[in-house]
């Protein structure tokens, strides 16, 4: 079975990769800790009941054109690449901190914060009334 840090890559790569495509293929990253299911309620202010953490292909793209070595990144921010991307099961796990972000498509977002020497990864979550915890962008900033 591969390691979710190599499943991560593996992913990256596909999305990345592929011309075309279904963009709402969803990709598994695996079943949120209940410490970050606590301060994901703690942070909004509800009952958050989800059992796993999904990303779709498209979203995957998105923070590549968009965060991305290839891409438009963002001045502040280290470029996102196959490595960083690998990082998100980390960032879930050790996070240092959650805090309530804007409403959007699906539900309220959340931004799940890790600090790293080189900088801060921040994971953007949509978190729906009802289903899975699914991420919208993945950044890191200097």
């Amino acid at each position: 079975m591969l390691s979710q840090r190599k499943h991560l890559e593996k992913i990256w790569d596909e999305a990345v990769n592929k011309e075309g495509g279904n963009a709402y293929k969803i990709y598994f990253i695996g079943n949120p800790a209940q410490r970050l299911l606590e301060e994901i309620e703690l942070a909004l202010g509800r009952s958050v009941n989800a059992k796993k953490q999904l990303i779709q292909l498209g979203y995957i793209r998105h923070i590549n054109s968009r965060h991305g070595i290839g891409g438009m990144a963002v001045d502040g921010q280290t470029p996102i690449t196959k490595e960083t991307f690998a990082l998100i099961p980390d960032v879930l796990k050790n996070f240092d901190s959650v805090e309530k972000g804007h409403e959007t498509r699906g539900g309220d977002g959340v931004l799940i914060r890790k600090r790293y020497l080189d900088g801060v990864a921040v994971l953007v979550n949509v978190v729906p009334i009802n289903g899975n915890l699914e991420i919208r962008s993945f950044r890191i900033e200097n």
